[in-house]
C-alpha cells in the first residue's frame, strides 16, 4: 500500500514540482497589476534559477524564488527537496494558451503524466482577468484505477520579497490565506499570498487551513509533514528569510474519481488591500463557472457529462419540455466544432447521448445543447 500511496504523491506532485530534461515553456498571466508566470514543468512563478518571470506586483521586482504543490499522509509528505522522484514524470500535453473564456481574459491549460501509470494524469487550468489583483490555479488530479485515502494537499512557497532577509509572514485562517511581505519596505511594499478557495468545487469552511511560515529548511519529508499539519499559526515578528507551508485537508476519493483544488494568489498594497481582493477572489468565482447562466426556459435542462474527466467515453444527459428542434455539438477550446452529436427533432423527455473521444487529444472541451430558445453550454475534460 504504501507504494501506491507513494505513487499518488508523485502524481499530484507533478502539477507544480516536476523537473523534466525537455525544454520548459512558459506563460505569464498579466491583469495589469499582476503578473504570475505558469512553467509546464510544473513549477509556479519560477523554479530557483531566475530564468522565468516569476510573480510581479506593481512592477516590482519578482517576489518568487519558487512555488509548488506538496502533499501528506500517514507522516510523511513530498516536495521539491525530494529530488529523487522527479525523474518518474512528464509533461503530457505542453502548456496551451492564453484563450480567451467567458469569464476570464485569459486561460490556459497543460496536462502531466506519471511514467510507470501513463492511466493518472494531472490537468492543470489557470485563470485570470484584466484588473483583478488575482489570479486562479485549478488542479484536477485523477487516477482510474486507485482508491485514495486521507491526504493533505498543501502548498510550499519560498518567497523572496525585495530584501528576502527582512521579510516576515502572516495568516487569515477566517480565509484560509498565508502572506508574506518585506519589512525593510525599501524595495517592495506590496503584500503577497496564498489563498486556498475550494475543493472539488466545495468553498472551504473558514478556518480550514494549517501549516506554518519558518525560516527552517525542511531536509526530509517527516519535517515537511509536520510544517504542513501544524495548527499553530503563529505571526511572523522577525526579520529573516522565510518559506510557507500551507495545507487543508484530509480528503479521500474512490479510483476513477477526480480531487480539484482551488487557489489564488493574491497580492496588495497593503495588508487591508491583499485581504480586500482575496475577498474578491473568493467573491469573483470560487469553482471557474463556465456554463452559459443565461437560461430563457429553466424546464430545458443540460446536465454535466458523466465521468468527468473521461477517457475515452462519456455520457451527456439532458431534458426537453416540449416538442424541439434538438443540437448538440463539441467544441475545443477554441470555438471550432469538434461533432455534432443529436440534429434532429425530439419529442418531450428525458435523454442520454454518448461522446467518445477518438483520436482527439487530451484538454478541455465545450457540449452545447440548442433546442428552442433554450442554449446551454458545459465544460467536460479529456484526460488519456
Amino acid at each position: 500500500m504504501k507504494t501506491l500511496l507513494q505513487t499518488l504523491f508523485f502524481i499530484l506532485l507533478m502539477t507544480t514540482l516536476a523537473v523534466f530534461s525537455r525544454a520548459q515553456n512558459s506563460l505569464t498571466h498579466n491583469t495589469g497589476t499582476l503578473e504570475v508566470t505558469i512553467i509546464d514543468n510544473g513549477y509556479l512563478g519560477d523554479n530557483y534559477s531566475g530564468s522565468y518571470g516569476g510573480i510581479v506586483f506593481n512592477g516590482n521586482q519578482n517576489a518568487m524564488a519558487m512555488s509548488g504543490l506538496i502533499f501528506g499522509q500517514n507522516g510523511e509528505a513530498y516536495g521539491s527537496f525530494v529530488s529523487q522522484i522527479f525523474a518518474n514524470f512528464y509533461n503530457e500535453t505542453p502548456i496551451a494558451g492564453f484563450y480567451s473564456h467567458l469569464y476570464f481574459n485569459q486561460y490556459a491549460n497543460y496536462t502531466m503524466a506519471l511514467s510507470p501509470n501513463p492511466d493518472s494524469k494531472i490537468f492543470v487550468e489557470t485563470f485570470s482577468n484584466t484588473g483583478q489583483d488575482f489570479v486562479y490555479l485549478k488542479a484536477n488530479f485523477f487516477n482510474h484505477y486507485m482508491d485514495v485515502e486521507s491526504i493533505y494537499p498543501g502548498i510550499f512557497a519560498d518567497w523572496d520579497i525585495g530584501n528576502y532577509s527582512t521579510n516576515r509572514g502572516g495568516y487569515c485562517p477566517s480565509m484560509n490565506i498565508f502572506y508574506m511581505y518585506d519589512d525593510d519596505n525599501s524595495i517592495d511594499t506590496s503584500y503577497y499570498g496564498i489563498m486556498a478557495i475550494s475543493v472539488n468545487e466545495s468553498q472551504l469552511a473558514p478556518n480550514s487551513v494549517m501549516g506554518m511560515i519558518t525560516d527552517s529548511v525542511a531536509w526530509n519529508k517527516w519535517e515537511v509533514y509536520h510544517y504542513m499539519t501544524t495548527t499553530v499559526l503563529d505571526t511572523i515578528i522577525t526579520d529573516a528569510d522565510y518559506r510557507m507551508y500551507a495545507c487543508i485537508g484530509p480528503y479521500s476519493f474512490p479510483a476513477g474519481d477526480t480531487l480539484s483544488i482551488l487557489i489564488a494568489i493574491v497580492a496588495g498594497i497593503s495588508l487591508e488591500d491583499l485581504l480586500a481582493n482575496a475577498q474578491a477572489a473568493l467573491d469573483y468565482g470560487v469553482y471557474t463557472p463556465v456554463e452559459n447562466t443565461n437560461i430563457a426556459e429553466l424546464n430545458f435542462s443540460l446536465y454535466q457529462n458523466f465521468p468527468n474527466p473521461f477517457n475515452p467515453l462519456t455520457k451527456i444527459n439532458y431534458q426537453i419540455p416540449e416538442l424541439s428542434f434538438v443540437s448538440i455539438k463539441v467544441f475545443d477550446v477554441l470555438g471550432n466544432e469538434i461533432t455534432t452529436l443529436i440534429n434532429e427533432e425530439k419529442p418531450t423527455g428525458s435523454y442520454e447521448v454518448e461522446f467518445k473521444a477518438t483520436g482527439l487529444p487530451s484538454g478541455v472541451y465545450f457540449y452545447q445543447l440548442k433546442a428552442g430558445n433554450f442554449v446551454g453550454t458545459k465544460k467536460m475534460i479529456l484526460l488519456r
